[in-house]
């Protein structure tokens, strides 16, 4: 399963599921997307991993992937939509995903979202990571950091 570009400037983004499905409280130090793409056909591509947040971008500069599948990332420790550090409403209305700036068609394979938090409880840090699934960046797992 893969979302494939048609044209230049098409955007790829996916939404977290809600941050009460999960434990994520406290602290949130940052965000880490990373993404699978490739060009589906040998060509200049120009792609671009993206987080939007609050109708505002942060974008990756613009790669050449090639015909094999690439793993590209962003990470911010601030929300695009304000500059300051990342709150539980910020994560709920993040998007993920990538930009095919270029002409070659680009194929996006899958997107996943980690977030660096300390809990309110005095537990310690973790990295939730998650999958999409059905449209949705689903969190699955954590992953504690000692």
């Amino acid at each position: 399963c893969y979302v494939q570009s048609t044209a230049q400037n098409d955007i790829g983004l996916f939404s977290l599921e809600n941050v009460a499905t999960t434990s994520i409280s406290g602290t949130i130090y940052g965000v880490n997307l990373i993404t699978q793409a490739r060009e589906n056909v040998s060509g200049t591509s120009d792609y671009r991993v993206r987080i939007k947040d609050g109708g505002t971008n942060l974008d990756t500069v613009g790669e050449n992937l090639g015909t094999a599948d690439s793993i590209r990332g962003i990470f911010s420790t601030t929300s695009p939509a304000n500059g300051i550090a990342w709150t539980t409403t910020d994560l709920n209305a993040l998007e993920g995903g990538g930009v095919d700036a270029g002409t070659t068609v680009l194929r996006l394979n899958w997107v996943t979202v980690e977030v660096d938090y300390i809990p309110s409880a005095a537990v310690s840090p973790s990295i939730f990571r998650g999958v999409l699934f059905n449209g949705k960046i689903r969190i699955f797992g954590k992953t504690i950091i000692r």
